[in-house]
């Protein structure tokens, strides 16, 4: 069962191994990477951005960002599964959270 929860710094380490994972399978890790994912406390939620991870049997296997652009304009991105639960409908549910939390805050 999947539940999409808030960002919290234990999962730091997990939010950027789902992504570089992600990243090398179809393409290539760049410097904008490493600093978003490394720091991504700084670069993301300091700036006014958000971070949710979806939880499988609570334990964290996708995550997701809405990297703030402008005061009413974000940039979903850092959108990642683990490939062991390839085909569970996680991404599809992870992005329909993000459209709602982001019709939410409007």
């Amino acid at each position: 069962m999947l539940t999409i929860v808030p960002y919290e710094p234990k999962y730091t380490q997990k939010f950027k191994d789902l992504n570089i994972a992600w990243i090398t399978e179809y393409f290539k890790v760049e410097a904008k990477d490493k600093e978003l994912l490394e720091h991504s406390q700084s670069t993301i939620i300091d700036k006014g951005g958000f971070i949710f991870m979806g939880l499988w049997n609570n334990e964290p296997v996708g995550c997701f960002a809405l990297i703030k652009k402008t005061d009413n304009r974000f940039e979903l991105g850092k959108m990642a599964v683990d490939k062991t639960h390839h085909g569970l409908q996680i991404g599809q549910k992870m992005l329909t959270h993000a459209i709602n939390f982001s019709k939410n805050k409007n």
